[in-house]
């Protein structure tokens, strides 16, 4: 929580939703709060089945509830455990039949049968993969996942079941799925709702293929009980039934209701459960447009673009590297950690530049490369490395790339103390924000040989990440936003290089997705009608607000260099600005390694008055 403590209960804007068992005792609230007869309850639910008259609730970060006969009764007290804050990690969906409890969290699937809980082995299911959704079908396991597809339990294994489901194509023979957002039984039946498309599935168990179920129409989520599936439309809620053609509505009377009176009733907009306002956020921060600034490779004519940039309002913020892709710190850091590992210097360009901007007042972001670190790579000999396990020696990346151990809490406060006499000196520099790039795993050149000598037993790649940015957001008085790869806004891919958009937002008071769509796939997106440039940038500013739950903003980094590119030119960035304005971004930068923009200027300069 980037604005003060963080409070001890998660809270997510959600669908406002209130559940009713008969007569009405257990209440769900819109923000996902528990009632038991006007008693409010100590945790919050992230999912609730019906199953054979029980209610089952999963929560946050407190585990399993039933509620049966007016009584709600906590299940099992030994579930995974976020280790951050020594809570349980958050339930994500769960399944029961007479004998087990089956759950899922992000990063694993497991049993609880005689009161004890017990990993299920995920053989055959891909590294990396997030989870989603899960269900007991037919006597096999099914787990939905947020862009591998789905998983059915073939004895002691898993395999793909996911022929039929919407996809897109990566490459030559890699795709990346819709999530599973549902799966769920009706009438004896298996079917599944994706989300992004909010499209139902039937299951075809005799080829393992799945087809529209287009009686249902689209929804925006979906709940079962006892066989049927409540499903929540945007303007309505329906109960879906197989044996009828057309959803049937649910009434204010009935299981499930719609609570609100706006346009798109029970839908919480611009809620910041984690946000307490203790920092002052400038307008300036909801539409920040603006260039990346490298002082190593800018010159006097690209200044003269920026400015012109700048004079004309085309722009109004500026990203420039205080701690930058080497470590180096160079605006002169007074901090003895920095100045042993030899990271302190004062760039020759600094003072002259932002005197010559300070005349049009721009919103000034200083970026600060954390886990990519040449000097701290190399300082007291590789001690806080990454470290190549088959070579015994420091990892590394054919001379370019020099990662540091994530785990390691001195890595942590070396670069949060940076951060934070950055932030103290910003009437010096008239910095307005911090932002964190390279906060994440490495993921290039045979990264599996990587060996994190500070791990701990029980942390994940997400886990240290967020342990990274709470200790940042309690120690940092400017607000702060975070760099992350493209795919990480699309898809909910947290297990890869830890970067789970859903836990940086709650730290995060920006999100910069770094959506340049040359480093996507050739195919990724490429027959969409209004082009891959359009189609990329806008998936990742649509989806990055839906899976943040809006806790944040997003704002895009874009592409203004051609590498990679065989179009580019003014419509290239013409289709990626508008693709970010449709998705919802709020603001813009545009990134070249080198600071030249003209092409950024031309295409501002022949927009319609």
């Amino acid at each position: 929580m980037p604005f003060g403590i963080r409070q001890s209960i998660f809270c997510i804007s959600a669908a406002a939703l209130i559940f009713s068992t008969l007569p009405a005792e257990l209440i769900i609230s819109h923000k996902y709060e528990v009632f038991v007869s006007g008693q409010q309850q100590n945790f919050l639910c992230s999912k609730i089945k019906r199953i054979a008259g029980i209610d089952y609730l999963a929560s946050w970060n407190s585990g399993i509830y039933t509620f049966e006969k007016n009584i709600l009764k906590k299940i099992h007290t030994a579930y995974p455990v976020n280790p951050v804050f020594s809570e349980y990690r958050r339930i994500i969906d769960l399944y029961a039949d007479n004998s087990s409890i089956y759950f899922l969290t992000k990063i694993g699937a497991c049993q609880i049968k005689n009161n004890i809980i017990s990993n299920i082995p995920l053989q055959g299911i891909r590294g990396g993969t997030c989870f989603s959704s899960l269900v007991f079908f037919n006597g096999s396991l099914f787990l939905g996942t947020t862009y591998n597809g789905i998983y059915k339990q073939d004895g002691t294994n898993f395999i793909s079941v996911s022929a039929g489901l919407p996809r897109e194509k990566y490459s030559w023979n890699e795709y990346f799925y819709d999530e599973i957002r549902e799966l769920f039984i009706m009438d004896g039946r298996l079917f599944c709702l994706t989300d992004y498309r909010k499209i139902f599935f039937e299951y075809h168990a005799e080829n393992s293929h799945w087809t529209e179920f287009k009686e249902a129409g689209q929804a925006d989520r979906l709940f079962c009980f006892n066989g049927q599936a409540a499903c929540v439309f945007r303007s309505n809620a329906f109960m879906l039934s197989v044996s009828g053609k057309t959803p049937l509505p649910v009434y204010s009377g009935g299981l499930l209701k719609i609570n609100g009176n706006s346009v798109n009733p029970g839908y919480a907009e611009n809620y910041f459960p984690f946000k307490t306002g203790s920092k002052p956020l400038l307008p300036v921060f909801y539409d920040a447009r603006g260039v990346f600034i490298n002082l190593d490779y800018i010159r006097s004519e690209d200044i003269a673009v920026i400015e012109k940039m700048l004079q004309k309002k085309y722009i109004n913020s500026l990203v420039i590297n205080f701690k930058d892709d080497t470590g180096n710190c160079i605006y002169g850091s007074a901090l003895p950690s920095v100045k042993a590992a030899g990271a302190s210097m004062l760039h020759s360009r600094l003072s002259g530049f932002l005197k010559a901007v300070k005349k049009y007042n721009p919103y000034i972001i200083a970026r600060c490369v954390v886990f990519k670190d040449y000097r701290l790579h190399k300082y007291q000999n590789g001690k806080w490395a990454v470290w190549d396990a088959e070579n015994n020696k420091p990892w590394q990346v054919n001379k370019i790339e020099y990662w540091v151990d994530p785990y390691a809490d001195f890595v942590h406060e070396y670069n949060i103390d940076i951060a934070a006499e950055i932030a103290e000196r910003r009437e010096e520099f008239g910095i307005n924000e911090i932002q964190f790039d390279y906060i994440r795993h490495p993921s290039d050149h045979e990264a599996a040989k990587i060996t994190y000598r500070y791990k701990k037993d029980g942390w994940e790649k997400r886990d240290v990440l967020e342990a990274f940015l709470f200790r940042a957001a309690s120690r940092i008085s400017l607000p702060i936003s975070v760099d992350i790869y493209g795919y990480n806004a699309i898809y909910r891919m947290g297990n890869w290089i830890g970067q789970d958009i859903e836990t940086i937002s709650a730290w995060a008071d920006a999100v910069c997705p770094m959506v340049y769509p040359s480093h996507f796939g050739s195919t990724y997106l490429a027959d969409h009608k209004r082009g891959q440039a359009y189609a990329v940038v806008n998936f990742s500013a649509n989806r990055g607000n839906a899976i943040s739950w809006q806790q944040t903003i997003i704002r895009p980094f874009l592409q203004a260099f051609s590498h990679g590119t065989k179009n580019f030119g003014i419509d290239y960035i013409a289709d990626q600005k508008q693709a970010a304005e449709d998705g919802g971004a709020r603001g813009f930068f545009f990134w070249h390694p080198g600071s030249r923009y003209q092409i950024l200027l031309e295409y501002f300069e022949s927009e319609k008055p």
